[in-house]
């Protein structure tokens, strides 16, 4: 009767043992901030490139007549629907 119960237990503490491993392994991964880090940096580094991108648009469209402006977002929006089209097309 002793021998099953000596087996479980071994059994019983080897997973107990792997599950502290486990769990110590979550612990040192979760407290691992470099990953959340450089994600901050690469969006503070785009809410920065947009920002200044805004802002240059904002200024040619305070120095531009309404015509220039009419033909640029014209153009722009023409390229894109010739774009889609043709992707759509070929695709």
């Amino acid at each position: 009767m002793n021998d099953p119960n000596e087996r479980r237990l071994e059994t019983l503490s080897g997973q107990i043992t792997s599950l502290k491993n486990i769990t110590y392994d979550i612990y040192t991964r979760a407290s691992d901030y470099s990953h959340i880090d450089r994600a901050n940096e690469g969006f503070s580094g785009l809410s920065d490139s947009v920002k200044r991108t805004t802002n240059g648009f904002f200024r040619v469209v305070r120095n531009a007549g309404r015509r220039s402006i009419f033909t640029t977002v014209l153009a722009i929006v023409g390229s894109v629907l010739i774009f889609y089209y043709l992707c759509k097309y070929f695709l």
